[in-house]
């Protein structure tokens, strides 16, 4: 029996509580939902009351009483003191993306994960798309060239004060490195743009031989989740907001598909629970991703 608990219950925190509920439930004999903490006691107390959850704190030291692991879905300023807290009293941590500010901070939750030998899954959600899993497992098949990556959608205004390296283009990182399972990468050039409403950034990372050209802004008033593989053999174009894929191959077959299934976010958390079981990551980030797409994120913001 697993008893987990969330760190931070904001927006995000929100959905992981949902989750982890609805998990507890359909894995009974291996899951509790045993705990909640947050800055804001009301919002833990609120989380709790709606889960059924019977504990709720403000106070870290508190919580790790309570939990064999811990979600931390807190402002990215604060994930990696949190993950080596929790990681140092011996609990298994999933951090939500991008896991720190710097890939040092990721290193020494390693060492310190290493240490106490416990479980660290990082948060890259993308990876659990159906989307992103059929593109992956036929990328060969498209003799692929380059892949272009948008993510577009107008930030609260809140969330400006962040990073949209950090916020938003570490997910887009992560996929080029991770659809392609580069083993070298060199960033070739990136340009941060600023305006009155938000930040715009394109990049080009080489992955292995494939390049991916990176789009992310905080402008556009609607919301762009695509990538496109661009083949010897076909051109691919993938809706991670749909689900959907659209593959128009050399010879003029055109192929719609439509995804259904388990959403990302539980599939996301059911892998943290079964690395934790069976100490193996399978589609979960690890640290090691974490620190790869972190030192990628701090070559481009040097063009801030």
């Amino acid at each position: 029996m697993i008893r987990m608990g969330i760190v931070g219950v904001g927006r995000w925190g929100k959905n992981h509580a949902r989750v982890v509920y609805e998990l507890s439930k359909e894995l009974s004999a291996e899951l509790m939902f045993t705990a909640v903490c947050d800055i804001d006691i009301t919002k833990a107390l609120e989380v709790a009351k709606a889960y059924g959850v019977p504990h709720a704190f403000s106070d870290i030291n508190e919580f790790i009483r309570y939990v064999d692991a811990a979600i931390i879905a807190t402002p990215i300023d604060v994930l990696a003191d949190i993950a080596l807290k929790i990681v140092s009293m011996g609990r298994h941590a999933f951090i939500e993306k991008p896991g720190a500010v710097n890939p040092r901070d990721i290193s020494a939750i390693e060492k310190t994960a290493v240490d106490r030998d416990v479980v660290v899954g990082v948060g890259y959600i993308m990876r659990f798309s159906h989307t992103i899993e059929f593109i992956k497992k036929s990328f060969a098949q498209f003799n692929p060239m380059f892949i272009s990556l948008r993510r577009f959608s107008r930030r609260p205004n809140h969330m400006t004060k962040t990073s949209i390296v950090l916020d938003l283009a570490v997910h887009d990182i992560d996929l080029c490195l991770y659809v392609t399972e580069a083993e070298s990468w060199q960033l070739e050039m990136a340009r941060i743009f600023h305006t009155n409403i938000d930040d715009s950034v394109i990049a080009v990372l080489k992955a292995g031989d494939i390049y991916c050209n990176i789009h992310v802004d905080g402008i556009t008033p609607h919301k762009v989740r695509e990538i496109d593989v661009i083949g010897i053999n076909a051109f691919v174009r993938g809706d991670t907001s749909r689900e959907s894929v659209v593959i128009a191959w050399s010879n003029g077959l055109i192929n719609t598909l439509k995804f259904d299934g388990e959403e990302p976010l539980k599939k996301e958390i059911r892998s943290f629970i079964e690395a934790i079981k069976f100490k193996k990551h399978g589609r979960l980030a690890t640290l090691k991703d974490a620190v790869k797409v972190l030192q990628i994120a701090e070559k481009i913001m040097i063009y801030l």
